[in-house]
């Protein structure tokens, strides 16, 4: 514990020079990177934020292990969602306007795609956001009241199905956006002898639907940090799933 404070701290001195530092250790590599990760985005596949495909980039995460351990990852990130719902009425007509962004997380060893680290994909923000409304619209003429009684002593009753009424559509609009920093552990059991190249991807995903209203949804990856350790687990010890 005593030894990871140490590198943590040079890691992040680091930083003051660079978008990404990288610091290995005799048991630990770390690399964190102060600047945003993925600019606000909506939908995109896996895309590596830290370490890098490529073992001879300068920001390539690598750990090297003289004998056969189990890998530990702690991953930390900042996450941040934008969604945007519209919505608009008239004549007592519902209408409604649906948006969601979500950013998942995966560790990946030597590009290994099949087996990521444990537990998987994991879901680091999501958020889902629906607005619903039911207006009268904006009256625009006097058309829209009709004296269906030709009595002038009572008042002429609304009616925004009489011919000539005039309604523009009322609309709502809410808008959420928000940041905050989120963590999470994953193992990798039994890996080989050798160096290995740790890649820590997110991907985005955005959904939303609209009828005469409007949606947006978006994400962000901010600034972020990967600590990998390697241990070994006493015999007879197993990484457990629970369903």
């Amino acid at each position: 514990m005593r030894k990871l404070f140490v590198v943590l701290f040079i890691a992040v001195l680091g930083c003051a020079v660079s978008s990404a530092q990288t610091v290995t250790g005799a048991h630990s590599t770390v690399q964190v990177a102060d600047l945003t990760l993925v600019d606000w985005s909506a939908s995109q596949p896996w895309t590596t934020i830290l370490g890098h495909p490529n073992r001879a980039n300068r920001n390539a995460v690598q750990i090297k292990l003289s004998e056969q351990k189990e890998l530990l990852f702690s991953v930390s990130l900042e996450c941040g969602l934008y969604t945007q719902t519209l919505v608009k009425s008239s004549g007592g007509t519902k209408d409604t306007s649906s948006a969601q962004a979500t950013v998942q997380v995966r560790v990946l060893v030597d590009g290994n795609t099949a087996t990521p680290a444990f537990p998987g994909p994991v879901t680091f923000c999501e958020r889902f956001q629906q607005l619903s409304a039911t207006l009268q619209g904006i009256i625009q003429n006097l058309a829209c009241f009709v004296d269906s009684d030709n009595d002038p002593s009572t008042p002429p009753v609304f009616d925004p199905t009489a011919p000539g009424c005039v309604l523009t559509l009322e609309e709502i609009e809410l808008v959420l956006r928000t940041l905050n920093a989120n963590a999470f552990f994953f193992i990798l059991p039994d890996v080989g002898v050798g160096t290995h190249n740790i890649e820590v991807q997110a991907r985005i995903a955005t959904l939303g639907s609209a009828q005469l209203g409007s949606w947006d949804a978006k994400a962000l990856i901010g600034k972020g940090a990967v600590v990998v350790e390697n241990h070994r687990l006493a015999k007879g010890d197993n990484i457990v799933l629970q369903p």
